[in-house]
C-alpha cells in the first residue's frame, strides 16, 4: 500500500524469523554493519560505535565503491529489547537536524512484522521516493541476516511488504537504486558545491543518498 502525507517515509514488512532476531538486526553492531547501506556498501566496524541504550549517541561510516565516504550520527532514544527501537539519524553530523526512525516489531503467527517510519521534514514526493527505496534494500539485507539462523522450517511464511511513502516540496532527484541514488546525489550535492564556492576544490566526500539525505 503506498499513500502521502506530510509527515515521512512508512515501511510494513513481513520476516520469517522471530521478533528476537529482527531486532538483534537492527541493534548488535556486526549485523548492523553488514546491512546498513545495502549489499553494494561497506560500513567497517572499527568505524561504528553503535550501542543500543537510550540517551547514547552512535556514529557510523559508509564507504561506497567508488572509494568515498559518509559519516552518519545519531541518538537512541527508546529500547524495547524485541518490540521498538527508536533513534534519530543524520548524514550532516555538524547540523542539529536529524530524522527520527521508529521500529515496531510485532509476533506473528511464523515469524514477524515490522512497522518503520522516518520522518522526512522538507522533502519532495520524488525524493521520499528515493529514501523509501534506499530504506527498502537495506531492509531486504536486513531480513536476510535476520533469517540466516532460523531453523528452516520454523518460520515458513513468506515475506511480504507494504509500503507507504508521504511528501512536502522541493526536489532534484529519482532513484532507482541505493547505489544509483547514491551516484546521483553526488552528483547533485558537487554541482550544488560548485555553483555556491566556484574557487574551492570539490570535496571529497560523496553525498548520500539514502534514509535521511534530500538535495539542498
Amino acid at each position: 500500500m503506498t499513500g502521502t502525507n506530510a509527515n515521512g517515509i512508512e515501511i510494513d514488512r513481513d520476516f520469517a524469523a522471530p521478533p528476537a532476531a529482527v531486532f538483534a538486526a537492527w541493534t548488535t553492531p556486526e549485523h548492523f554493519a553488514r546491512w546498513f547501506g545495502g549489499k553494494d556498501v561497506q560500513v567497517p566496524l572499527d568505524s561504528l560505535d553503535f550501542i543500543a541504550e537510550p540517551g547514547r549517541a552512535w556514529t557510523a561510516q559508509m564507504v561506497l565503491p567508488d572509494g568515498h565516504t559518509i559519516d552518519w550520527a545519531g541518538e537512541f532514544i527508546e529500547v524495547v529489547p524485541d518490540e521498538r527501537l527508536v533513534f534519530t539519524l543524520t548524514d550532516r553530523p555538524a547540523e542539529p537536524v536529524q530524522a527520527q526512525i521508529v521500529i515496531q516489531l510485532t509476533a506473528i503467527p511464523g515469524g514477524t512484522r515490522m512497522h518503520f517510519t522516518q520522518e522526512t521534514p522538507g522533502f519532495s514526493p520524488e525524493q521520499q521516493a528515493g529514501v523509501l527505496a534506499g530504506w527498502q534494500s537495506f531492509i531486504d539485507e536486513l531480513e536476510r541476516i535476520a533469517t540466516v539462523n532460523t531453523p528452516s522450517g520454523s518460520y515458513a511464511i513468506k515475506a511480504s511488504g507494504s509500503i507507504k511513502f508521504m511528501g512536502a516540496e522541493e526536489v532534484e532527484f529519482i532513484s532507482r537504486s541505493p547505489l544509483s541514488l547514491l551516484q546521483q546525489n553526488q552528483s547533485t550535492r558537487r554541482h550544488a558545491d560548485r555553483s555556491t564556492r566556484s574557487d574551492s576544490p570539490e570535496s571529497p566526500r560523496a553525498a548520500p543518498t539514502l534514509p535521511q539525505h534530500r538535495a539542498r
